[in-house]
Protein backbone atom coordinates (compact mmCIF):
# COMPACT_ATOMS: atom_id res chain seq x y z
CA UNK A 1 0.00 0.00 0.00
CA UNK A 2 1.46 3.58 -1.21
CA UNK A 3 0.83 6.52 1.49
CA UNK A 4 1.31 10.18 0.75
CA UNK A 5 3.79 11.74 3.36
CA UNK A 6 0.86 13.57 5.35
CA UNK A 7 -0.80 9.95 6.35
CA UNK A 8 2.62 8.10 6.64
CA UNK A 9 3.75 11.18 9.19
CA UNK A 10 0.45 10.74 10.71
CA UNK A 11 0.94 6.57 11.71
CA UNK A 12 4.04 7.72 13.51
CA UNK A 13 3.94 8.14 17.38
CA UNK A 14 4.86 11.81 17.90
CA UNK A 15 5.06 11.38 21.74
CA UNK A 16 8.38 9.47 20.90
CA UNK A 17 11.96 10.86 21.08
CA UNK A 18 13.62 10.41 17.71
CA UNK A 19 17.48 9.62 16.86
CA UNK A 20 18.99 9.18 13.32
CA UNK A 21 21.72 8.21 11.70
CA UNK A 22 23.55 6.87 8.58
CA UNK A 23 25.21 3.75 7.64
CA UNK A 24 27.47 3.47 4.41
CA UNK A 25 27.19 0.36 3.01
CA UNK A 26 31.04 -2.05 2.34
CA UNK A 27 31.75 -1.87 -1.01
CA UNK A 28 33.43 -5.35 -0.64
CA UNK A 29 30.13 -6.98 0.26
CA UNK A 30 27.03 -7.34 -1.24
CA UNK A 31 24.62 -6.33 1.06
CA UNK A 32 20.78 -8.45 0.09
CA UNK A 33 17.37 -5.87 0.80
CA UNK A 34 16.45 -9.10 3.51
CA UNK A 35 19.94 -8.53 5.30
CA UNK A 36 19.12 -4.31 5.44
CA UNK A 37 15.43 -5.58 6.50
CA UNK A 38 16.96 -7.15 9.55
CA UNK A 39 19.61 -4.71 10.03
CA UNK A 40 17.58 -2.10 10.14
CA UNK A 41 14.80 -4.37 12.40
CA UNK A 42 17.88 -4.99 14.82
CA UNK A 43 19.54 -1.54 15.69
CA UNK A 44 15.95 -0.40 16.33
CA UNK A 45 15.44 -2.96 19.06
CA UNK A 46 11.94 -3.01 18.48
CA UNK A 47 11.38 0.86 19.01
CA UNK A 48 9.16 2.80 16.23
CA UNK A 49 12.00 3.43 13.32
CA UNK A 50 12.10 4.18 9.68
CA UNK A 51 14.73 3.28 6.99
CA UNK A 52 15.58 3.78 3.57
CA UNK A 53 18.32 2.59 1.32
CA UNK A 54 19.82 5.22 -0.79
CA UNK A 55 21.15 3.56 -3.69
CA UNK A 56 24.48 4.90 -5.86
CA UNK A 57 23.95 7.57 -7.56
CA UNK A 58 23.81 6.99 -12.01
CA UNK A 59 27.27 10.15 -11.98
CA UNK A 60 28.30 7.90 -8.62
CA UNK A 61 28.01 11.43 -6.46
CA UNK A 62 27.04 9.15 -4.00
CA UNK A 63 27.75 6.51 -1.79
CA UNK A 64 24.93 3.75 -1.10
CA UNK A 65 23.90 4.51 2.53
CA UNK A 66 21.35 4.01 4.40
CA UNK A 67 19.20 6.74 6.76
CA UNK A 68 17.35 4.85 9.65
CA UNK A 69 15.38 6.82 12.12
CA UNK A 70 14.45 5.53 15.38
CA UNK A 71 11.68 6.73 17.74
CA UNK A 72 12.54 5.46 21.86
CA UNK A 73 10.35 6.14 24.89
CA UNK A 74 12.23 8.88 26.86
CA UNK A 75 13.21 6.27 29.44
CA UNK A 76 15.24 4.35 26.55
CA UNK A 77 17.08 7.49 24.98
CA UNK A 78 19.86 7.53 27.29
CA UNK A 79 21.03 3.44 27.12
CA UNK A 80 19.98 3.45 23.66
CA UNK A 81 22.74 6.18 22.79
CA UNK A 82 25.15 5.11 25.10
CA UNK A 83 24.91 1.65 23.58
CA UNK A 84 24.48 2.74 19.88
CA UNK A 85 27.97 1.69 18.80
CA UNK A 86 28.36 -1.67 20.75
CA UNK A 87 25.08 -2.53 18.96
CA UNK A 88 26.08 -1.39 15.34
CA UNK A 89 29.18 -3.51 16.48
CA UNK A 90 26.84 -6.92 17.36
CA UNK A 91 24.97 -6.05 14.30
CA UNK A 92 27.84 -5.23 11.64
CA UNK A 93 30.00 -8.59 12.62
CA UNK A 94 29.92 -9.94 9.32
CA UNK A 95 31.48 -6.48 8.51
CA UNK A 96 28.37 -5.55 5.60
CA UNK A 97 28.53 -1.79 6.38
CA UNK A 98 31.19 0.65 7.23
CA UNK A 99 32.17 1.36 10.59
CA UNK A 100 29.48 4.12 12.42
CA UNK A 101 30.96 7.24 12.64
CA UNK A 102 29.97 9.47 15.29
CA UNK A 103 29.08 12.23 12.67
CA UNK A 104 26.28 10.10 11.10
CA UNK A 105 24.73 9.77 14.44
CA UNK A 106 22.17 12.89 15.36
CA UNK A 107 20.75 11.71 18.99
CA UNK A 108 18.91 15.33 19.49
CA UNK A 109 16.99 15.76 16.52
CA UNK A 110 15.01 18.79 17.02
CA UNK A 111 13.28 17.98 13.53
CA UNK A 112 12.67 14.64 13.36
CA UNK A 113 9.69 15.56 10.75
CA UNK A 114 12.03 16.83 8.65
CA UNK A 115 14.02 14.13 8.78
CA UNK A 116 10.45 11.81 8.38
CA UNK A 117 10.06 14.06 5.30
CA UNK A 118 13.01 13.99 3.79
CA UNK A 119 13.53 10.06 3.76
CA UNK A 120 9.51 9.60 2.60
CA UNK A 121 10.07 12.14 -0.53
CA UNK A 122 13.45 9.58 -1.05
CA UNK A 123 10.65 7.19 -1.39
CA UNK A 124 8.58 8.69 -3.59
CA UNK A 125 10.93 10.30 -5.76
CA UNK A 126 13.34 7.61 -6.50
CA UNK A 127 10.75 4.22 -6.09
CA UNK A 128 12.78 3.36 -3.31
CA UNK A 129 14.87 0.07 -3.89
CA UNK A 130 14.09 -0.94 -0.03
CA UNK A 131 12.46 0.91 2.55
CA UNK A 132 11.49 -0.08 5.84
CA UNK A 133 9.01 0.78 8.57
CA UNK A 134 7.55 0.50 12.10
CA UNK A 135 4.98 3.44 13.01
CA UNK A 136 4.90 2.29 16.68
CA UNK A 137 6.95 0.88 19.15
CA UNK A 138 6.14 -2.85 19.74
CA UNK A 139 5.62 -1.59 23.84
CA UNK A 140 5.19 -5.21 24.96
CA UNK A 141 8.99 -6.09 23.18
CA UNK A 142 10.31 -2.29 23.38
CA UNK A 143 14.03 -3.47 24.97
CA UNK A 144 16.89 -0.92 25.44
CA UNK A 145 20.10 -1.96 23.50
CA UNK A 146 22.36 -3.97 25.70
Amino acid sequence: MIYSNQELLHKFDKSLHYICFVVFLNKKVKVSHQQQTRFAYRMSKGNASLAYLHPKTKEGANRPHMHILIGLREQDVTPYIENVFSLFEANNQKQRFENLDSENVQTNLRDWRGMFLYISNEWNARQAEWRFMRPHCERDKCVTAT
